[in-house]
């Protein structure tokens, strides 16, 4: 009995989105930062145009509050919750931000395809497996021998 085994390393979805296009097969050789899938961008694309018009709209509310503060015209807490309402919307640009970059699915190391999951056209939410890989300088074979089997084996033996 002998088995070959390896280190896996799931491919998974950081975003939600339809599978635009897939770049990879399984059996094949693939190299760290490698685009493997592309998630469809169209939605991820319109979460961050309006992420940018809101935190726009959330800066220019805070600055004019924060200017009539002065004469008295907008207290304390309405200010304070200026402030609120434009550190969540920079929150939700930076995440926009980092949605656009998650479009693109690359390899985290060189790799062999062991099996695709993902199909063009396939709706997949964050965490959603779209491969499995096996990392091309971490696969071994576990064998099993009977003891009196062990006085012929050699290294390098075929």
């Amino acid at each position: 009995d002998a088995y070959v085994a390896g280190s896996q390393i799931q491919v998974v979805s950081q975003i939600e989105g339809a599978i635009a296009t897939v770049n990879v097969s399984e059996t094949q050789s693939v190299e760290e930062g490698q685009t493997l899938f592309r998630v469809d961008p169209t939605e991820v694309l319109i979460a961050s145009e309006k992420a940018d018009i809101d935190l726009r709209n959330a800066n220019a509310d805070y600055q004019k509050r924060k200017v009539l503060q002065g004469d008295a015209s907008v207290s304390k807490e309405e200010l304070e919750h200026s402030q609120l309402a434009l550190l969540k919307a920079m929150a939700n640009a930076r995440q926009a931000y980092i949605n656009l970059l998650r479009v693109d699915v690359q390899s985290p190391a060189k790799a062999t395809i062991a099996k695709r999951y993902a199909q063009v056209g396939q709706r997949v939410a964050p965490g959603t497996q779209l491969a499995m890989m096996v990392a091309g300088d971490q696969i071994w074979v576990d064998a099993n021998f009977k003891e009196d089997q062990l006085k012929n084996i050699r290294i390098g033996l075929s």
